[in-house]
């Protein structure tokens, strides 16, 4: 029961860290097309 309990943990905080992350990504690519095409084109 317990090792259920702390796998249930760990997943649900995995979770919430990918969602973060996912959203932390999606934030920069808007910032950097704001920025415009020559950090667009540094970064390639």
């Amino acid at each position: 029961l317990w090792k259920d309990f702390v796998r249930i943990v760990k997943a649900s905080y995995m979770d919430v860290q990918i969602r973060s992350f996912a959203l932390i990504n999606a934030e920069m690519s808007i910032t950097i097309k704001s920025m415009g095409k020559p950090i667009i084109w540094f970064a390639e």
